[in-house]
């Protein structure tokens, strides 16, 4: 948990940071914003996957064996 606040502190330092900043002089090219949306559609899909394999896990864990698994 204490790491986990450290984590937020920092990134609302960054954005803080980067907000407050008057010119930058400097531009997103086309290459980098499509690569920018790439990884944000990727985890996306990624965190996806991970919460549907959890489930599954879960299900699997807590579910009661069928008539056919039962061995006596």
């Amino acid at each position: 948990m204490h790491m986990h606040k450290r984590l937020v502190a920092a990134l609302v330092l960054l954005f803080v940071t980067v907000g407050l900043s008057e010119h930058a002089h400097a531009y997103v090219d086309l290459g980098t914003g499509s690569y920018m949306l790439q990884l944000l559609v990727a985890g996306m899909f990624g965190m996806i996957f991970a919460a549907k394999s959890l489930w599954a896990k879960m299900r699997l864990l807590f579910s009661r064996p069928s008539k056919g698994e039962r061995q006596s």
